[in-house]
């Protein structure tokens, strides 16, 4: 503060996971600083042998990793398959401004650091061999597949990874089909005007248009999809998330759970649990409980589940004999906290 680099401190998400560990009567940790309450055996070191080190993905886990790898010593490559950094995180970051800042911070730390950044490049085994680094991070995100319920191909029915383009910008998806022609003009105009570029404006603009309708179906009851109910909610929408499990967001600290079941219950949003959709047929989407089966209808409907980690890449790679590690959802989806701590883990480690 002294020196006016109020950037370079590392911003708090109040995601509760710290104050939840009371709960659980458990070592107290941050999802954001791995070496919270570790802080006499996690230490950043200098690299007895700098390297070079090639980091595949600029969302939380690989800037972290790239900027430990590169405060340890290494020559860092850091290569981002779109034109921004940070990721799923980013999308995530307009239901939840909070993540935004996390973002801002690791992209300070990594323009700030010797890092060379290569933005829209797509990794390959042939750009590997080119680079020829001495290590590869993989942190390319996890993969997320369309739930096999028959119907999930209507015009009406997004992914979360469909959303995600249509809400960034992202003209080349294959989703900008479902839109009608007023939306793909809306979609087209924030774009020339850079507002889906950052995500406050993209925030702020949601308020008064997205291309989501009036009555909304949110498939999968898990962080995401609790997180976004209550993003939409907040807009004037009507939101039910459907969630095959009994918890609804599990993934989420004790405290920060508590806080987003009770505001959804407070906005009425319908919370249908220990049910799975077995079909939409256009705005109908039938649900198999256990008290038999039921119908609900929906606008627009969201697939906020089937996230998996994707290790093609890293495996590629280790094939090839090229020392690979994994950080982040492609190894095991964790969302912030997991992609925080595997990133500095494995920057500590290299």
């Amino acid at each position: 503060m002294q020196e006016n680099r109020s950037a370079d401190i590392r911003p708090c998400i109040y995601c509760y996971t710290c104050v939840s560990q009371i709960f659980l009567n458990d070592h107290v940790i941050c999802a954001v600083n791995a070496e919270t309450g570790f802080e006499e055996h996690k230490t950043i070191t200098p690299a007895p042998d700098p390297r070079h080190i090639l980091v595949v993905g600029g969302g939380p886990a690989g800037m972290e990793a790239a900027r430990v790898a590169a405060l340890r010593g290494h020559k860092v490559t850091l290569c981002e398959r779109s034109g921004r950094l940070g990721g799923t995180a980013f999308f995530a970051s307009i239901p939840y401004e909070p993540n935004g800042r996390l973002i801002r911070y690791l992209e300070q730390q990594v323009r700030n650091l010797p890092i060379q950044l290569r933005l829209g490049v797509d990794v390959d085994e042939a750009l590997v061999a080119e680079l020829s680094p001495d290590a590869v991070v993989v942190a390319s995100g996890a993969l997320r597949e369309a739930p096999p319920i028959p119907g999930t191909e209507a015009n009406h029915v997004f992914s979360g990874d469909e959303l995600r383009a249509l809400m960034t910008g992202d003209t080349g998806s294959p989703a900008v089909r479902k839109l009608n022609l007023f939306q793909r003009l809306m979609m087209f105009a924030g774009g020339l005007l850079g507002i889906t570029r950052n995500a406050d404006w993209i925030r702020r603009l949601s308020h008064w248009w997205m291309p989501v309708g009036k009555r909304v179906a949110i498939i999968g009851g898990g962080l995401v999809g609790v997180e976004l109910a209550e993003f939409l909610v907040e807009r004037g929408r009507q939101v039910s998330v459907i969630e095959e499990d009994e918890k609804f967001g599990a993934e989420l600290a004790v405290v920060r759970r508590w806080r987003v079941l009770h505001e959804l219950k407070d906005h009425a949003v319908i919370m249908i649990n220990k049910t799975r959709v077995t079909r939409i047929d256009g705005k109908v989407l039938t649900l198999q409980g256990e008290e038999g089966e039921a119908t609900i209808e929906a606008d627009t409907v969201i697939l906020a589940s089937g996230a998996r980690g994707d290790q093609s890449l890293a495996e590629l790679l280790q094939s090839r004999g090229i020392e690979t590690h994994s950080a982040g959802d492609c190894g095991e989806v964790g969302y912030l906290h997991g992609a925080m701590h595997s990133g500095y883990r494995v920057g500590s480690m290299l």
